[in-house]
């Protein structure tokens, strides 16, 4: 993935303006952009940036880009699971095979337990 490296750090340097107000060692901001360029488009990165900018109270981590972006697994698994659970209780017969599949894997594991 490629990000126009202007665009990279400009958004970098408005966010660490917005968190630290001095500027990050180069070699810590070329981290960061190593990071963000093999997880990220550039529309991703500035997705991301925007987010924190407008909701983080602390310098985010590496990390913290990619789930600003794409959102955190954890929590899109959770929901995910519980829209299948409504699904389930609603209309079982209309589930598609694959979470029927999911489904039955995952009470599989539960039972042997």
């Amino acid at each position: 993935m490629s990000i126009n490296p202007e665009v990279l750090a400009g958004e970098l340097e408005i966010l660490v303006n917005r968190f630290h107000g001095h500027k990050l060692l180069d070699v810590v901001l070329d981290r960061y952009a190593q990071y963000i360029e093999s997880h990220l488009t550039e529309e991703e990165f500035l997705l991301a940036c925007r987010v924190i900018f407008e909701n983080d109270t602390y310098w985010p981590s590496p990390l913290r880009f990619v789930e600003a972006a794409r959102g955190n697994p954890a929590q899109l698994a959770g929901s995910e699971w519980d829209q299948l659970m409504i699904a389930l209780k609603e209309n079982p017969a209309e589930l598609p095979v694959t979470d029927r599949v999911a489904l039955h894997s995952r009470l599989w594991v539960v039972i042997e337990r």
